[in-house]
């Protein structure tokens, strides 16, 4: 794995080269970070529901930090969960449903605001 990956083999967003930021060049974005601002989305959604439907569905798998949070759903020690993921791991039957916060995030399309 390399050290430029999260544990669940997703680019990180800031390492030189190979991190998300260093890769948004075909979206024509007036700089990286805007394609997670919402005053940009609003100009221009494309590039977000792009990049989202390419980080999910299922390219990526849970990992232990996952599976960990189950086990705590499942014996009832897990009150909230508040993640800034938009990769949407948590719903490869990791944790319940009711977890979710943005559950709409798995139908992005790169035609649908």
């Amino acid at each position: 794995r390399s050290s430029d990956l999260t544990p669940s083999g997703i680019p990180d967003f800031r390492s030189p080269k190979s991190g998300l930021y260093s890769n948004l060049q075909r979206y024509d974005l007036p700089y990286p970070e805007a394609i997670f601002e919402l005053n940009y989305f609003f100009h221009n959604p494309r590039p977000f529901f792009t990049l989202a439907r390419e980080l999910y569905p299922g390219n990526f798998r849970p990992n232990y930090v996952h599976y960990f949070l189950r086990h705590l759903h499942d014996r009832g020690q897990l009150l909230r969960l508040y993640t800034q993921n938009i990769d949407g791991l948590e719903r490869g039957g990791t944790l319940c449903q009711s977890c979710w916060c943005c559950p709409w995030l798995h139908t992005a399309g790169a035609d649908k605001p």
